[in-house]
């Protein structure tokens, strides 16, 4: 259990590391974009030379972006999947089957026994 739980933990800082390192590429992606705009708008030799410099770096930024989210939901997949093969987890489910088995049975007990003083 407390192999388990250093390994939730150690993926989710890895996944908060993610997220931040995601939130900068776009943040990285939005600035490149607004450089290559301003760019395309007052474009001269130098500037084009400029704007696709400026071009490629933002499409190295998106592929980057990518594949980061790709690493995250990956990430987030492996956490939920070591969460859920947890003994804690486990019988926290196995429990509320229990009780929501038995409220079902108390249901149709209390259904039977009010149709039953409508009669």
């Amino acid at each position: 259990l407390t192999q388990t739980k250093d390994a939730l933990q150690k993926a989710s800082a890895s996944a908060k590391t993610a997220d931040s390192d995601l939130d900068a590429l776009q943040r990285e992606v939005a600035t490149a974009q607004a450089e290559l705009a301003k760019l395309k708008t007052t474009s001269s030799g130098a500037d084009l030379t400029s704007a696709k410099d400026t071009e490629e770096k933002l499409k190295k930024t998106l592929h980057d972006l990518l594949a980061l989210r790709a690493e995250l939901t990956t990430a987030k997949e492996d956490l939920e999947k070591k969460f859920n093969s947890t003994a804690a987890y486990n019988n926290m489910k196995k429990m509320l089957t229990t009780k929501n088995d038995q409220i079902k049975e108390l249901r149709a007990k209390l259904a039977k026994y009010e149709g039953d003083a409508e009669s």
